[in-house]
């Protein structure tokens, strides 16, 4: 991942509670890579299946915004074609 030098979008699905060391993972690899995906992070799009999920993800995100443009969907099928869309709209390759 960290040997692009093109945007990519990350697709994160939290429809499934992660584990704490999952958790605990993923916001260390973040944190000290924050400058290489603000660079480099097209979309992050988040799957919650449910509407308080959603919510409370879009409030955290006014709270403290992410380092990169974030969408939130419901389902995989629609993070994917918003994920393609971006992609296509900052001139990317197509699942490069």
């Amino acid at each position: 991942m960290f040997a692009r030098t093109h945007g990519f979008v990350m697709i994160v699905d939290v429809t499934r509670r992660p584990r704490a060391l999952q958790s605990s993972g993923t916001g260390r690899l973040s944190g000290k890579h924050t400058a290489y995906f603000k660079k480099h992070v097209v979309l992050c799009v988040f799957v919650a299946g449910s509407a308080m999920l959603r919510g409370a993800l879009r409030a955290v995100s006014w709270l403290k915004p992410f380092p990169y443009p974030i969408a939130i969907e419901g389902d995989i099928e629609p993070a994917i074609t918003t994920a393609l869309a971006a992609l296509k709209a900052a001139g990317e390759r197509d699942g490069a």
